[in-house]
């Protein structure tokens, strides 16, 4: 089933899933998911010539949580090595709104998996609101991502909780264009963040909402 929507990413791609009760959440929030794109240096051979150094573009899934924010995962935007964190060059989010806006990473956080970006232009969209407890084993979500041309959308069930943790199973694929999207709960309140895994789970939002207020500009 596909949704109509607004913007150069416009269509909602909702796969026939039991959970329709999430339909709704859908068409409601899914201007509020945005593609991130970056240019990463890649490690050449050892002694290859350092000078040409080789540089490819990178994509990942994020997602809009207000006052020009956004969170994604860091493997979209950059790289963590020992003691050391690294920005990738270019790097903008595909808003629906208004197409690419740049953006700068204002919080890593390698613990999670995760990056604050703050856009250049702030986005007339609103941020999602964040659920204020995380979700227990057996709750349905409905999951989103994009591959920069639409926007996904696919139930889970949250399967097991470790921690800020969660194990999701699911009927369909949640393949990487999911990952650093957004879990919304029945409510369309902000559950959770898909993480990078061959086997899906994601970061609780309760586990991010008190490191990114410090980021807010009033």
């Amino acid at each position: 089933m596909v949704v109509a929507g607004t913007g150069a990413r416009a269509a909602v791609i909702v796969p026939d899933d039991p959970q329709v009760a999430f339909k709704a959440v859908a068409d409601r929030l899914h201007s509020s998911v945005v593609g991130f794109r970056a240019r990463a240096a890649v490690a050449l051979p050892p002694g290859s010539d350092a000078r040409q150094a080789v540089q490819t573009e990178v994509f990942g899934t994020g997602v809009l949580i207000g006052g020009g924010l956004a969170v994604t995962t860091l493997y979209s935007v950059g790289a963590v090595s020992p003691g050391k964190m690294t920005a990738w060059s270019d790097i903008e989010a595909l808003v629906q709104s208004s197409g690419p806006v740049a953006a700068e990473i204002v919080g890593w956080f390698p613990e999670l998996g995760l990056a604050v970006l703050r856009l250049a232009k702030k986005p007339s969209i609103e941020g999602v609101v964040f659920a204020s407890t995380p979700p227990a084993p057996g709750d349905a979500l409905v999951a989103m991502g994009t591959d920069d041309e639409t926007v996904s959308v696919v139930g889970v069930t949250v399967g097991a909780v470790r921690g800020d943790e969660l194990f999701l199973t699911s009927t369909r694929r949640v393949d990487s264009r999911y990952w650093g999207g957004p879990l919304f709960d029945q409510h369309g309140r902000l559950a959770g963040i898909s993480l990078p895994s061959l086997t899906p789970k994601a970061v609780s939002s309760v586990a991010i909402a008190g490191l990114v207020d410090r980021f807010r500009t009033p």
